[in-house]
């Protein structure tokens, strides 16, 4: 290097039997200057040799992974196993895993997951998944653990003898508590109704208040569900369940193994579990209770039935557990025996006993339409399948009818949209999706769409079952078409074909006389077809000459049927599908259409009306040459025929719309309105804007259906009141005025008449005796029966007249001050 280095002592290696020249201090010492220190420092390695002694190699600085790599080679050496390399996030993700605690179920129902203050500590793996131990072998380690401790054997024997002595007093001791139950019992049963009713309130009470406390206070209400009073039997079955549909938690409980049960816990955790077994044990007694009253009260129920003793009925022990197994349904739907809940449910849909059935059907209404799609929809939608399969054509029709609540949408059968690709969203999107989805407690994608599809999937095997039973079952058709044409676009293309042929064989059959449709079926066959078009029909060439016949014959079908008035918005969803949604068609075929719902128009109520009117000037705004119905004065050519089964060739533009006509002179102003503006659509102004907007028919007719249904009673629009009469407005005046002043009215200060109209009134003179316009009353008596009997005579002559009574501003009709006196000569 060119330099004298100066080594330290310390810093040199050495031996014995080598000699190191060590410089003395009278000998010059080159001084080290920074620069010399840095280029030493930076080139270290360079220098190592002059560092190490003779025999040794330099030192050199080791990476970490150089580090890792030789601990690797000395385990190995060791013989020793290495441990698995784990990062930070998985290390966060097993303790986040441990710390996310049960679900919680909020006010609004829905489930949160809640996290612990302090993670649980980690469970070996192999202790966890490790076969649990007999009795046998467990007895085996026992000693040999004894043994090892320096046991003998005569220290084992007693302690098995202290273990033996103790199961034996175990024994001894759920015997007494046995007797003591059946001592309470028998106590139980010597008390009055009275008292037994205030022992299930207190009872109910004190397990509401708190239920980890008072928990033990189960088996004293389940012991009075068996009590021979049947008064406080049932009193007892309709307090446990509301009890149980209180404490329950939203979530399934999941009991300890016999391994986990050996694991010391805290306090917290020992009384949840005992707290939760507790609940278990006692909901599950109380269904077997429910199960055995129903089967033992059913002959009973059914005499009461037979008997048309309606009230009987509904107090019956079969009534009441079928009642409290539907509540405790829909309230523990996520529960514990949930399924055992809804095996029971489907089998009293098909019950002889119609207030049994209406409760499960009730049941199972609410379940599929408050709880969406789920596992336990799947299970009940199974079973109501096996239900249809196992009876065939002796199935009811309400059984079929439940399926119409279930709702599937096409985002639910795709699994949602569609992916993005990889690149397009980051990894902070997708965790805090994720995040989401377990905070709000949501269904995967891919699980819903594997419930969806199994759902739809057994829906239409039950329909299809029924459409090719042979003979036709007419009494099933109604619940299945509807059923059809409400899934109808979700039924896969492959399975088109066979549902075209299955209706198409049904319309045929019906136009042919075979099998008799009703006008609510016939309209459902149509619909069904034309939804599967909507969606997927532009793949195939079909001829639907049938299905626009059959429509067209259902028109005046629901005119004669008293009924048909609930068909009305099913033809038209009908008629939007096949003549303004599908495709363009010819004018003739939609005129014949259109004259069709003016005759029908005129024999359904004013709403019905006014929505077809609706519908109407939809199809003649798309097809203007069917304006021309509305025209007295056009050239035509033929005769218009209405009793012809195919709409184009009725010649419908050969006639006039005279129907619109008679409508405008309604009572009803909305359908007065409504006809006037079909009727005047060859002359208004489309330019227009604010006639338009204030226009009865340019609202959906499906709007116009609910905004003036008067079928719950009622009158819509609502009446308006009369304005105020003069006189009334006369006498709140002076009444005003007399306060303002002080002073009390007397009697006869008030004079009112009724004077003679000016031009004479036939009907007055033709209800007169004298033949004169002018209705003179009786002498008036001073008190108050003549002034009843002037009012009287007011009232007669204000109605004659167009006009109202007089009332005052307390709402009575008596004058406390006043009298109406006759008219002066």
């Amino acid at each position: 290097l060119g330099r004298k280095l100066h080594l330290e002592p310390q810093t040199a290696s050495w031996t014995p039997n080598q000699s190191v020249a060590i410089m003395s201090d009278e000998e010059d010492v080159p001084e080290l200057s920074s620069e010399d220190l840095k280029f030493f420092k930076k080139r270290s390695m360079a220098a190592s040799f002059l560092m190490a002694g003779p025999g040794e190699m330099p030192r050199r600085d080791v990476s970490e992974k150089r580090k890792r790599k030789l601990e690797r080679k000395e385990r190995e050496a060791a013989g020793e196993a290495e441990e698995p390399r784990q990062s930070k996030a998985w290390n966060d993700a097993q303790t986040l895993e441990r710390r996310t605690g049960l679900p919680v179920k909020l006010a609004d129902g829905t489930m949160k997951k809640m996290l612990r203050d302090t993670a649980l500590p980690e469970v070996d793996p192999e202790a966890e998944h490790a076969a649990p131990l007999s009795d046998r072998q467990r007895k085996k380690v026992r000693m040999e653990n004894n043994i090892a401790r320096g046991k003998t054997a005569e220290q084992l024997a007693k302690e098995e003898e202290a273990s033996a002595a103790a199961e034996e007093q175990r024994a001894a001791e759920l015997v007494v508590e046995q007797e003591k139950q059946q001592a309470e019992l028998a106590k139980k049963a010597e008390l009055s109704p009275a008292a037994k009713k205030m022992a299930l309130a207190e009872l109910s009470m004190s397990v509401m208040r708190d239920p980890q406390k008072n928990i033990g206070a189960l088996k004293s209400l389940d012991a009075y569900c068996n009590d021979k009073d049947l008064m406080i039997a049932k009193l007892a079955v309709l307090s446990m369940t509301a009890v149980l549909c209180d404490i329950c938690p939203g979530y399934r409980i999941r009991l300890p193994t016999e391994k986990e049960k050996e694991m010391k816990v805290t306090k917290e955790v020992a009384a949840q579990r005992f707290f939760e077994s507790a609940i278990l044990n006692g909901y599950q007694k109380f269904l077997q209770v429910l199960e055995g009253c129903g089967r033992r009260g059913e002959d009973a129920a059914l005499a009461l039935d037979e008997a048309n003793d309606t009230e009987g009925l509904q107090g019956s022990m079969l009534v009441v557990a079928v009642t409290g197994m539907a509540r405790l349904l829909r309230k523990n739907l996520h529960f514990n025996f949930s399924k055992n809940i809804m095996q029971s449910m489907v089998r009293r849909v098909d019950s002889p006993i119609a207030m049994v059935r209406q409760v499960a059907l009730q049941a199972l209404h609410g379940l599929f339409k408050e709880s969406g799609l789920n596992e336990s929809v799947k299970d009940a939608v199974t079973l109501l399948a096996e239900v249809v399969k196992k009876k065939g054509r002796n199935i009811r029709p309400e059984v079929l009818e439940c399926f119409l609540e279930i709702r599937i949408t096409n985002d639910m059968l795709d699994g949602g949209s569609a992916k993005r690709k990889k690149g397009e969203r980051d990894q902070e999107e997708e965790d805090m999706e994720r995040d989401l989805e377990e905070g709000m407690a949501t269904m995967k994608k891919a699980d819903r769409k594997r419930i969806a599809t199994a759902v739809l999937d057994a829906v239409l095997v039950a329909y299809f079952r029924v459409l090719k039973m042979d003979p036709v079952a007419p009494d099933l058709l109604p619940a299945v078409l509807k059923g059809l044409a409400r899934f109808a676009h979700l039924i896969n293309i492959n399975f088109f074909s066979d549902l075209l042929q299955a209706i198409k064989a049904l319309v045929l059959a019906d136009a042919t006389g075979e099998c008799a449709l009703t006008a609510a079926s016939a309209i459902h066959c149509v619909s069904a077809v034309f939804k599967c078009l909507k969606n997927q029909g532009e793949v195939w060439d079909l001829d639907l000459q049938d299905f626009f016949d059959a429509l067209f014959q259902a028109i005046p079908r629901i005119a004669a049927d008293p009924a048909g008035e609930a068909d009305v918005g099913i033809l038209i969803d009908s008629l939007k599908l096949s003549l303004y949604d599908l495709r363009q068609l010819s004018s003739d075929r939609v005129a014949g259409f259109v004259k069709r719902v003016f005759s029908l128009a005129l024999h359904v109520p004013p709403s019905s009306a006014a929505a077809l009117m609706s519908l109407a000037r939809m199809l003649l705004t798309r097809y203007p040459k069917g304006i021309r119905l509305l025209d007295t004065d056009h050239a035509c050519v033929g005769v218009y025929n209405a009793d012809v089964a195919n709409a184009e060739l009725s010649n419908a533009l050969a006639s006039t719309a005279w129907e619109v006509h008679l409508l405008r002179r309604s009572y009803h102003p909305a359908a007065r309105k409504a006809a006037a503006e079909v009727g005047n659509m060859g002359v208004e102004d489309r330019k227009d804007e604010d006639l338009f907007r204030n226009m009865v028919t340019v609202r959906a007719p499906e709007q116009l259906l609910k905004d003036y249904d008067s079928s719950k009673g009622g009158f819509a629009p609502p009446i308006q009141l009369p304005a105020a009469h003069p006189l009334r407005l006369l006498l709140a005046r002076r009444a005003r005025k007399d306060a303002r002043k002080g002073t009390k009215p007397k009697e006869k200060d008030y004079t009112l008449f009724v004077s003679a109209p000016e031009k004479p009134s036939s009907f007055l003179a033709s209800l007169s005796d004298r033949g004169r316009d002018r209705a003179v009353p009786r002498p008036v008596d001073e008190g108050k029966e003549g002034t009843l009997s002037a009012l009287k005579w007011f009232d007669r002559v204000a109605h004659a007249h167009g006009r109202q009574t007089v009332l005052f501003e307390d709402g009575s009709r008596e004058l406390p001050a006043a009298v109406v006196s006759t008219p002066p000569e």
